[in-house]
């Protein structure tokens, strides 16, 4: 065979190869297509029989089968069945989808919630902690403090060694121990501690009150007291229950003081100073407070017996559910709280405020004994000068002219008296302040009367004396006085006792004026 030939059939066989090739590429591609397709129907068959489930698509089968005319009950009811448990099938399991991001929320809720009481616990231990932390700095301020007791108890004996060994038996102390006395109470500063395991609320000078309350009953000279005073520092000074009967405390600094509970019985406070002083509780009977400044203190559920706070600064104090009587002349009384409290008298001439609705805000209050000052009081306008420039207005209370209530308050003070005179009442007097009680008298009957006191108006006075802590209708004595024929009964506290007629002095009944009758 020629060369020529050779190449020929070679090339052919090259050509019919390719073609044999494309062919067979051809129809492989197609067979993976196929493959495709049925691995697709494959998977939708599965999804289907999933979905659907295979009871409802065999019902289904033979509900083609049978349409469209032969269609039998049997094959509606399996196809009805079939469909409602799919459906049923399917919401069951869309509701295990929702709640098991619910259950997941919750748990993770729950968790947070753990976490956040633990961190509030935490939080708390540590509030806790920074509070037992100010406590122990408070308390080794306060032991630092409080070791000038030996100091004062250095100077106390010097005062004993003073006044025994003045050779003329006066009261009187010398330059150097009141200079030492003045020092130690400016530094015996104030300080906080702890009270019911709570550090108390601001702070307080125990050791001040203590000094004072030994100052007051070693009955010294008063112009010792004046010096004492005068350079002292008694601010802050807490001295609870203590008994100031008797006391001279003229122009002493109390500003801030703390004496809950205590007794001031013809005490003396001329001029004091007791701004923001707490004395809530106590018992004020013949006490001369002329003058003293006692901004924003505190008289709340008081004592207040025939006290003279003449000219004194009252502005802002609370005197609320106190029992009143005394001399207000001339006294500042912006913002004064009378609420529930009484007033059994109360002589108001030249009080004056601010505010001309004064009188008018009390209406409200619930002060018993207000229409009393309405009835016998009004109010008028004065300008006073505060500078050079500028002038201030301020409305005075002024007893109107009908008034009875200054003749009402002074004949009561002067029958008060003659009845304390007679030795029966002054030995219950005493018997009862053995007993760490306060007497109190209280008016039921007098010749004016005073509707909104519950005070009958009658030819007679007519005292109910008791105590503080007595109930509300309790009496230890009654006592009757009949100003014309002079004569002083007490009344029996039980139906099968008597009258009996008391002495007393005579001379008091002797300066009674007529119009008290």
């Amino acid at each position: 065979m020629a060369p020529e030939d050779t190449r020929k059939q070679l090339e052919d066989l090259r050509e019919e190869n390719r073609r044999l090739r494309q062919e067979l590429e051809h129809k492989g591609g197609g067979l993976i297509s196929y493959k495709s397709k049925l691995a697709i129907r494959k998977v939708l068959f599965s999804i289907s029989s999933i979905v659907a489930g295979k009871g409802l698509r065999k019902s289904l089968n033979r509900l083609y089968a049978e349409l469209p005319h032969n269609v039998s009950k049997d094959t509606v009811a399996d196809v009805s069945a079939n469909v409602i448990w799919r459906i049923t099938r399917i919401g069951i399991f869309a509701i295990a989808a929702a709640v098991i991001p619910i259950l997941v929320l919750l748990l993770q809720t729950t968790i947070l919630d753990t976490q956040n009481e633990k961190l509030d616990y935490q939080n708390q231990l540590i509030y806790n902690q920074n509070v037992r932390l100010d406590q122990q700095v408070q308390l080794d301020e306060g032991n630092r403090r409080s070791s000038f007791v030996f100091l004062m108890s250095n100077v106390m004996d010097k005062i004993d060694e003073e006044l025994k060994n003045a050779p003329d038996g006066s009261r009187r102390l010398s330059e150097e121990l009141i200079g030492r006395i003045a020092a130690l109470s400016q530094a015996l500063l104030p300080y906080r501690y702890l009270e019911n395991d709570e550090l108390t609320p601001g702070p307080l000078s125990p050791e001040r009150g203590q000094l004072l309350f030994a100052l007051v009953n070693s009955l010294l000279d008063e112009t010792t007291y004046d010096k004492i005073f005068e350079k002292s520092n008694f601010s802050y000074a807490e001295l609870k229950q203590a008994n100031f009967t008797g006391a001279y405390l003229r122009n002493v600094n109390l500003e801030y003081a703390h004496f809950p509970d205590a007794v001031f019985s013809n005490a003396d406070l001329e001029y004091a100073k007791l701004k923001q002083a707490d004395l809530s509780d106590t018992h004020f009977e013949n006490v001369n407070m002329v003058g003293a400044q006692l901004q924003d203190a505190s008289f709340r559920s008081a004592e207040i017996v025939n006290v003279d706070f003449s000219n004194a600064n009252l502005s802002g104090v609370d005197f609320r559910l106190s029992r009143i009587n005394g001399n207000f002349t001339a006294c500042r009384l912006d913002d004064v709280h009378l609420d529930s409290a009484e007033i059994e008298f109360a002589l108001l001439e030249e009080a004056h405020f601010q505010s001309k609705d004064w009188l008018s805000r009390l209406e409200p209050s619930g002060l018993r004994g207000f229409f009393s000052i309405r009835d016998n009081y009004e109010v008028e306008a004065e300008a006073v000068i505060s500078s050079s420039s500028t002038t201030d207005s301020l409305y005075r209370l002024r007893l109107k002219e009908d008034s009875h209530l200054a003749m009402m308050g002074e004949c009561e003070k002067i029958v008060l008296d003659l009845v304390k005179s007679a030795p029966d009442v002054e030995a219950l007097i005493q018997r009862t302040q053995r007993q760490g009680e306060q007497i109190i008298y209280l008016t039921e009957a007098n010749p004016f009367g005073a509707p909104d006191l519950d005070i009958v108006k009658d030819s007679v006075y007519l005292f109910r004396i008791t105590t503080e802590d007595a109930d509300f209708l309790s009496a230890l004595m009654w006592i009757q006085f009949h100003p014309a024929s002079g004569r002083l009964m007490e009344l029996p506290l039980t139906d099968g006792e008597k009258i009996r007629e008391l002495e007393y002095n005579r001379k008091l009944w002797e300066g009674i004026p007529n119009y008290c009758w």
